[in-house]
């Protein structure tokens, strides 16, 4: 469980990092993406149950 939220931490990094780059609009197009905020979601479930 430890690398998924490591996974989730990285995500966010690099989101963060390209944030004022084309990169970022991709990545803003996987985010409105229904399964990517499920994933998210259960990913903060799962950080909060630790």
């Amino acid at each position: 469980m430890k690398i998924k939220i490591y996974y989730y931490f990285l995500v966010m990094f690099f989101i963060s990092m390209f944030s004022r780059t084309a990169f970022a609009q991709e990545m803003n197009s996987v985010i409105e993406n229904e399964t990517f905020k499920d994933m998210v979601a259960s990913g903060e479930l799962v950080y909060r149950r630790h």
